[in-house]
């Protein structure tokens, strides 16, 4: 899945892709387990762990206003888990 999104600071497009399942295995965290946990405190995602899910899209974190890398790791979160959700909880692969 992918989606274009306009950034909220720089005003640029960028097309921003789910994670495949080894980009996934290959962040430092466990990424369901950390949004879980953002989501139960009310909080966002750490922010070093922001900046390496940007990184595993090929996005430099340094270059990103903080706002900017929130809206692209809210849309990743957004392809990525909330598909694998659904999937998980309907016994059907999300469409």
């Amino acid at each position: 899945m992918e989606r274009e999104i306009k950034l909220p600071v720089s005003k640029q497009k960028v097309k921003v892709k789910a994670l495949t399942g080894g980009q996934v295995a290959n962040l430092p965290f466990d990424l369901e387990l950390e949004v879980d946990r953002a989501v139960k405190e009310k909080r966002f995602l750490h922010p070093e762990h922001q900046a390496q899910i940007v990184k595993a899209l090929g996005f430099n974190p340094e270059e990103l206003h903080y706002l900017d890398m929130r809206a692209i790791v809210d849309t990743v979160i957004g392809l990525t888990l909330v598909p694998n959700f659904l999937e998980k909880n309907s016994g059907q692969p999300a469409s």
